[in-house]
């Protein structure tokens, strides 16, 4: 799914924000509960407000609504909301979403770096039958493009896009 909820709560208080995980940062304003079931009424009918229970009590559960077991942390690992699409640990982001109600200049980056985390070494790590960084198209660095995902002529199952052009 590429939008789900995420709820940030501090000290009996808290808001939602609808998520994206294509940009990686909120595609909504922070909301209260009823203020987003009005939201999701509006935008999605009766469809989206039947849905809509069961997704605030993996909120409440989890700390977002998708079916995955991942913790808030894992699943915001990897956010953009801060400046210059910098990413936020979940307490800056508690801060600018539930206590700024997302207003103000956005938080500098804070997430603290993964202990031997390289990602130029990442980068040079597109290998022979996986795509070349920034190629969206299908590609095998050996034998060039090719119609679907596995190289027939290396017989390498070639990924959709490198690791490092995340």
């Amino acid at each position: 799914m590429a939008e789900f909820l995420v709820r940030f709560a501090d000290a009996g208080k808290e808001c939602f924000v609808e998520w994206s995980s294509i940009s990686d940062r909120e595609e909504s304003r922070p909301m209260s509960e009823k203020q987003l079931r009005e939201h999701i009424r509006r935008r999605s009918g009766s469809d989206g407000l039947r849905l809509l229970n069961s997704r605030i009590a993996r909120c409440r559960h989890r700390g977002h609504s998708q079916h995955s077991q991942d913790s808030l942390d894992s699943a915001l690992s990897c956010n953009r909301a801060g400046k210059d699409e910098g990413r936020c640990t979940i307490a800056t982001l508690t801060e600018f979403y539930l206590h700024c109600g997302g207003k103000g200049e956005r938080p500098a980056e804070d997430w603290p770096p993964v202990a031997g985390y390289d990602l130029a070494a990442e980068e040079d790590e597109c290998l022979e039958g996986q795509i070349e960084p920034g190629d969206r198209k299908w590609k095998c660095l050996k034998h060039g493009a090719h119609p679907g995902p596995h190289c027939e002529a290396c017989k390498v199952e070639a990924r959709t896009e490198c690791e490092g052009d995340r």
